[in-house]
């Protein structure tokens, strides 16, 4: 199935999973803006992008496929953090 270099596919795969997490800290910090319709679409593409990732490193049998699985969770964990915002709820 994958003809190049392995480290070439270890690279691309650390390229996606870095720009993942990155799209997960700006999802995150746009929750707040006005618009964060764009963000929030770049974070749900490149979570499906990881996540395909994910199965190519485990059928290509790289050992990264571990390190793949624990940034894709930290992606989804990181995109749902809440930071404080449920306990500033006023009760009545």
């Amino acid at each position: 199935m994958w003809n190049a270099d392995p480290k070439t596919f270890v690279v691309l795969l650390a390229i996606i999973q870095t720009a993942g997490i990155g799209s997960a800290c700006l999802a995150r910090s746009a929750a707040a803006m006005r618009s964060p319709g764009i963000l929030y679409a770049v974070f749900y593409g490149l979570l499906a992008l990881a996540g395909m990732a994910n199965v190519a490193a485990l059928a290509v049998n790289t050992t990264f496929w571990l390190l793949s699985s624990v940034l894709l969770a930290v992606m989804v964990l990181t995109a749902t953090l809440d930071l404080g915002g449920s306990r500033r709820a006023t009760v009545s």
